[in-house]
């Protein structure tokens, strides 16, 4: 009968599932030539250590049916340990099977992030008429640099969907949006391959994010509620989002 096990893997990082726990079957395994030479020599140095101290051919034997037992009862140990290793190293091979495919994509997005302007880019929005605050994931309600869209702070459901819409219409905040995201592929390459992705990569990647988002957010609220130059003829105020009419 298959031996449940589970390995947990703690990640330093702000990725959605922070903690990776890796569970699978251990399969029982016949005893490997290592095994074999573990246990055969348990038995010898009982035997030997029976005898010396003895002197006594029937203590001799009897120490060593005793060292026999010993060793049948190790023996499945033996066995479990070398499954569990096995397994181990499977699991930490698939790990690097998927670092292999995502980490280079993750790496490219942090060159992407690392080579806009955020101020800039937020400007660039608020000129062609659409502001909107960039959220840790799409339709959320946590917006860096900013107030969190919650109702202790005048901010409700509504305000977050008139957030995503001004998103939407716009083709440089949905660009900007999909490259704080997590890669599309990510969820089905962890279901095929059978792991969790935790990468050190990921963990810089999530911290380009926060960087960009925040001076985003920051200089957008700033533009948004005059602060930065003249305010615009005319423009509705929400809570989440600021839609400016020309």
């Amino acid at each position: 009968m298959p031996i449940s096990a589970c390995r947990v893997s703690a990640s330093p990082s702000g990725h959605y599932v922070p903690f990776g726990i890796d569970c699978y079957n251990v399969r029982p395994m016949k005893l490997t030539p290592v095994s074999w030479f573990l246990s055969s020599t348990l038995v010898l140095s009982l035997v030997g250590c029976a005898s010396s101290k003895t002197g006594n051919d029937s203590l001799g034997t009897i120490g060593a049916v005793s060292a026999i037992g010993t060793a049948g009862a190790l023996a499945p140990a033996a066995a479990v340990y070398h499954a569990v290793s096995g397994d181990l190293r499977e699991l930490d091979a698939k790990r690097q099977q998927l670092k292999g495919m995502l980490d280079p994509m993750y790496e490219e997005r942090i060159r992407e992030l690392r080579a806009r302007d955020p101020e800039a880019d937020a400007e660039s929005a608020y000129n062609e008429g659409h502001v909107a605050y960039i959220p840790t994931v799409p339709g959320f309600y946590i917006r860096p640099g900013v107030k969190e869209c919650l109702p202790r702070n005048g901010c409700s459901e509504a305000d977050i969907q008139a957030n995503t819409e001004v998103i939407r219409n716009s083709a440089l905040l949905s660009q900007l949006e999909m490259l704080v995201a997590q890669i599309p592929q990510e969820e089905s390459m962890e279901k095929e391959i059978g792991v969790i992705y935790i990468s050190e990569v990921f963990t810089r990647f999530r911290a380009e994010c926060s960087r960009y988002m925040k001076a985003f957010n920051i200089r957008m609220m700033a533009l948004a509620t005059g602060q930065l130059g003249p305010s615009p003829s005319a423009q509705r105020t929400i809570s989440g989002a600021v839609e400016v009419r020309r």
